[in-house]
């Protein structure tokens, strides 16, 4: 939730800052500003410019602790209000360890509401979006939860390359529905190339019995059915199924284990032994 913030920002920030010609200037300040004192790796600035739409939970987080060093003059006075207040506001979010809970809380609820106060006289366009709301309650969810890094969402984001990787061959139109059918046909490979098996159902036809009850009809389609009489089994033949151990590509891809056998030894008891006698 938090790093939305920051995105929204920094996006901005860029946007003007290019409307001003004055990227590459923006671009070596980044890559110019002292980190040492953050335990993180040196800046990209031409990635975190250049790329801006693009970042990930980790350039935000780096972003937000620097951004009041180096957008001093490239942005208005309440763009610039806003932003320090963020970076304020952040490091008290992000407390792994909280001593005085009640002094902190008090700090923390103070700290956003100036922080909200700041982003509402710069632009209220983002207040329709619910992390601005979730924002308000934050202090309840830590008294009654702890750290905020115990309850934190943004580890999940990560599975967005997943859905993303499934949607590369989609036409836009209908993106929920290719991505179900992406997963269940991934689904269905794993479950062939795992040696599962799946029947292979006769063709029938759709002619409707005398009864007047066709296989269409809906009282009769929520019925439980056998399934019918000349059904066979099938699996992956046996050279498909030997591609797997062969090819670790195909394992990852899968999501399957290489087998691993223990070696055979003998067991030793680490105290001496003990003789009665």
């Amino acid at each position: 939730m938090l790093f939305g913030f920051v995105k929204y920002f920094w996006r901005d920030a860029v946007a003007r800052v290019r409307k001003a010609k004055r990227q590459e200037l923006l671009e070596a300040r980044v890559s110019g500003v002292d980190v040492a004192g953050l335990g993180i790796s040196p800046l990209a600035g031409h990635t975190l410019v250049q790329w801006a739409g693009c970042l990930t939970e980790r350039d935000f987080h780096a972003i937000c602790q620097v951004t009041p060093f180096i957008l001093y003059d490239l942005v208005p006075a309440d763009c610039m209000r806003a932003w320090t207040a963020l970076s304020r506001m952040v490091p008290l979010i992000w407390q792994p360890v909280i001593e005085d809970s009640r002094a902190h809380l008090v700090e923390l609820g103070l700290t956003i509401d100036h922080c909200l106060d700041c982003m509402l006289k710069w632009t209220p366009r983002w207040f329709n979006k619910t992390k601005f709301h979730i924002l308000l309650h934050l202090t309840e969810h830590i008294r009654q939860l702890g750290p905020t890094i115990l309850f934190a969402t943004e580890g999940f984001m990560s599975f967005n390359a997943v859905m993303c990787a499934k949607s590369v061959h989609s036409n836009r139109h209908a993106p929920s529905r290719d991505i179900a059918l992406a997963f269940a046909q991934s689904n269905r490979v794993h479950h062939l190339m795992s040696g599962g098996a799946f029947q292979q159902v006769p063709a029938q036809s759709s002619r409707v019995d005398e009864g007047g009850v066709g296989p269409g009809a809906s009282h009769v389609a929520d019925m439980p059915q056998l399934p019918p009489l000349g059904t066979v089994w099938r699996q992956a033949s046996m050279h498909t199924l030997a591609m797997i151990p062969s090819s670790k590509t195909v394992m990852s891809y899968l999501s399957f284990r290489e087998e691993r056998k223990g070696a055979v030894g003998m067991c030793s008891s680490p105290y001496p032994e003990r003789l009665a006698g």
